[in-house]
């Protein structure tokens, strides 16, 4: 094995190594600090190699009554192993208080995480939270907080809200009744069942069974759980989704949509049928133009430099939201379902990607690039974007899209298909009234930190 060295730590030792007994371990804890916290990477032969949590030392840990370590030191092609005495404890006469320890250690955890759940709960409703816990919860072996919060004159009540270092689980419950058919925007967290663990309570906050089924019927929603993956961040959209969308009329949108359309009553939702500004104005979305096209207006400029509906995408069907990003705000995490597009120069295949010469017979024909978008999900996993992306999160307050682990870390503009042109009315309403603010008060956040 490789040389076991007991250094940095207040006392600032650099030895070789060191044995000491089991004993005088118990009971003064890391020859280094007295530290109770840490690992133990080998063992055998009645020794173990302990490595300190708090300071990296490591130390030779030998079973009382033995007087040298039974793993050796050092070793290799130019040098012996050698196997250290016991010696006596560096910090003998300072035993450690293992209650007091980890007391101070189960609080100095909860304080972390109260700060982190408080983080997203603080973005979602866009003003300072004072959460209360309502319970904990064991995770890899610590103990962690539940809580709950409530803004005055927000419609959304957040009754149960934690995580367990795999997934953050939210409880919400709705001041007005909300049609399902109305969060499309956030099927892709609103979809998935929250697995079965300590922070998941499905009695104060049960998931929707079935979230496709509730769309279609327009089932109205008050009360409900939401697996929020493993970022807080999809916690702060959804509470600032279901914020804004309880400002809407939802009768007055599903009307549009079903019952006031050109062809008179639909069974469902028809994009050829709906009366597109008037969804629009329903939506309380400003806009700039509304014929088969909508440039949306009223985003935060500093985040976006254009959102745009295409009511009919003929390439891929349905209806399409286009994004463009503004530098220095890469695309987020998001709650929005189904496949996201980019432009292929943004994806490193343009050579590769068949191009027609122009107008034929034209003096002045220009190459053009027969796909000008792609799927993200054809994309192969790359570990260098993956690296790049990584050093493109540096400064980022948000968590960013794993989109960049596939596409140029440059990408800014990015389009997102949907089945209808409601969906796509939705999609562009939680980029211009939830998206926007969330990011440009995620850098405010961070600065003022």
């Amino acid at each position: 094995m490789g040389e076991a060295q007991v250094t940095g730590g207040p006392a600032k030792e650099q030895n070789r190594a060191i044995a000491v007994s089991t004993s005088e371990f118990h009971e003064f804890g890391c020859p280094c600090c007295g530290g109770i916290f840490g690992r133990s990477p080998i063992s055998g032969g009645d020794t173990m190699l302990w490595e300190c949590a708090d300071f990296g030392t490591s130390a030779l840990i030998v079973a009382d009554g033995l007087s040298r370590s039974s793993i050796g030191v050092g070793g290799g092609a130019n040098s012996e192993a050698y196997y250290p005495e016991v010696v006596d404890h560096p910090r003998r006469g300072q035993p450690v208080d293992r209650e007091k320890l980890i007391a101070d250690r189960e609080a100095g955890i909860e304080r972390g995480e109260l700060t982190r759940l408080k983080s997203a709960l603080d973005l979602g409703y866009g003003v300072e939270t004072m959460p209360h816990i309502e319970a904990h919860h064991r995770s890899k072996s610590q103990e962690l907080p539940i809580v709950s919060a409530q803004v005055e004159g927000s419609p959304v009540e957040v009754t149960w809200f934690a995580q367990n270092y795999h997934f953050y689980f939210m409880g919400v419950k709705l001041q007005n009744e909300v049609p399902a058919t109305l969060l499309s925007p956030l099927a892709g967290i609103l979809e998935s069942d929250p697995a079965l663990s300590g922070h998941v309570n499905t009695e104060v906050a049960p998931p929707i069974p079935n979230f496709q089924k509730s769309y279609h019927n327009n089932e109205p929603l008050t009360r409900f759980g939401i697996d929020c993956g493993g970022r807080g961040f999809l916690a702060s959209t959804a509470i600032r989704y279901l914020a804004e969308i309880s400002k809407v009329d939802a009768g007055q949108v599903l009307d549009l949509c079903l019952n006031k359309t050109r062809y008179g009553r639909m069974e469902r939702i028809d994009g050829n049928a709906i009366e597109f500004e008037e969804l629009l104005k329903a939506l309380q979305l400003e806009y700039s133009e509304a014929s088969y096209n909508a440039n949306i207006i009223g985003f935060p400029e500093e985040v976006f430099e254009s959102i745009a509906i295409d009511r009919f995408d003929t390439e891929r069907g349905g209806s399409s939201v286009r994004i463009k990003l503004h530098d220095g705000f890469p695309l987020p995490v998001l709650a929005v379902p189904g496949e996201i597009y980019v432009k292929v120069e943004d994806t490193g295949l343009e050579p590769h990607i068949p191009k027609d010469s122009g107008e034929r017979g034209s003096s002045q024909s220009k190459s053009k690039i027969i796909t000008p978008e792609i799927p993200v999900s054809v994309l192969r996993y790359s570990d260098q974007f993956s690296r790049v992306a990584a050093q493109v999160q540096e400064g980022i307050p948000y968590p960013i899209n794993a989109a960049y682990q596939r596409v140029w870390p440059s990408a800014r503009e990015f389009t997102f298909n949907t089945p209808n042109v409601l969906d796509a009315a939705l999609t562009a309403f939680y980029f211009a009234k939830v998206v926007g603010p969330l990011l440009r008060d995620s850098k405010r956040m961070a600065a003022e930190a």
